[in-house]
């Protein structure tokens, strides 16, 4: 069985976000395996030289569910200690390329399991309020009865989520709720969301370090006055 213990998700000041980790793909958002252990490497050694240790500072997260996120966590947990969430679509499990139920019964330290819906639908004002609560406590029962053990994490899927969506996922009982907004979490959010910093496959790593700063959480508060 995955790893039940409970996680102080408040402490992380950068949360980053990963989908697929693989040399045959094209996607923008997938990235190799060298540039994924690359990244690792290089903060590791900086948060070092800085005396901090970059497993309570940075936390790792997956979306989708893809085969490659387990082997992924399993390499951060055993070598660096860092804990990692795998938030996983349900209708992707079993599948091609992406993991099995077999795979979350398992216990592996420092791995937690969370929902990104069962379909992958963004979770906004197009949809009803019976279709979203169908796609988050569906998820949320599956995954569930796989770990045996209550699922709190959820990451909206393309980070997309209307008012209602995340009121449905409260009432649902997901404690932790994690959008894709490009920011670190050195301020707490109003709605109590947590930032992720997608990692795409050009993402230079200084970018990450700036995010690491909070610099662009300026950034992105600039460009929301602008446009309003």
């Amino acid at each position: 069985m995955l790893n039940i213990n409970k996680m102080d998700i408040k402490k992380y000041k950068l949360i980053l976000l990963f989908h697929d980790i693989s040399d045959h793909s094209e996607s923008i958002y997938t990235i190799n395996w060298s540039k994924f252990k690359r990244i690792i490497f290089i903060l590791n050694i900086l948060f070092k030289i800085l005396n901090r240790k970059i497993e309570r500072k940075i936390l790792f997260t997956f979306d989708d569910g893809y085969l490659s996120s387990m082997k992924a966590a399993r390499y951060l947990s055993r070598y660096f200690n860092i804990k990692s969430i795998i938030f996983i679509t349900t209708n992707n499990l079993n599948n091609n390329g992406f993991l099995k139920e077999n795979n979350l019964k398992y216990y592996t330290r420092n791995i937690f399991i969370g929902s990104h819906g069962v379909s992958h639908l963004s979770l906004n004002n197009k949809l009803s309020n019976i279709k979203i609560f169908e796609e988050l406590n569906d998820s949320k029962n599956i995954l569930t009865d796989i770990i045996k053990k209550e699922i709190t994490y959820l990451s909206f899927p393309n980070g997309d989520y209307s008012d209602k969506a995340l009121k449905i996922s409260l009432d649902l009982n997901y404690k932790y709720v994690f959008t894709s907004k490009r920011a670190s979490n050195r301020n707490k959010q109003k709605n109590l969301t947590f930032n992720r910093f997608v990692i795409l496959k050009k993402t230079p790593l200084f970018l990450i370090l700036m995010g690491y700063t909070g610099i662009l959480d300026n950034v992105q508060q600039l460009k929301k006055r602008i446009w309003i």
